[in-house]
């Protein structure tokens, strides 16, 4: 094993351990389940980290420059993920809005809140339903 990929691990791990070491200490290590869904976004990231490491390293030959630009590429590929999440998030939001609205409407009408929940139930926006 060459001396790079072994100063890569070993910094690696050691990075593993500090984000363990702070996520532990502020509480904030969530233990999940892998499902479906979540398992194939982190394919997704793995396979992306993993080519743009092999075709920077076959380009440049230098081996700390492919894992920087891998993990940069990686980090982009999330945040473009998580700005989708986001949209859909607001969406939601929105559609919860425009429902709490109609609910306000109907009730405005001296309907009690269990007819207006049914009332506007069929006319809810698609993203609740």
């Amino acid at each position: 094993m060459s001396t790079s990929i072994a100063a890569i691990v070993a910094g690696s791990v050691v990075g593993l351990g500090m984000f363990v070491l702070g996520a532990a200490w502020r509480g904030k290590l969530r233990l999940t389940r892998l499902s479906g869904k979540s398992t194939s976004g982190a394919f997704r990231h793995v396979v992306v980290a993993a080519v743009v490491l092999l075709v920077t390293w076959a380009l440049t030959g230098w081996t700390l420059a492919a894992a920087t630009i891998a993990l940069v590429a990686t980090m982009a590929s999330i945040a473009v993920r998580r700005h989708g999440r986001r949209r859909d998030e607001r969406a939601l939001v929105d559609a919860i809005a425009v429902w709490t609205e109609q609910l306000r409407d109907t009730l405005a009408g001296s309907n009690g809140l269990e007819q207006t929940i049914t009332a506007t139930a069929a006319h809810a926006p698609a993203a609740l339903r």
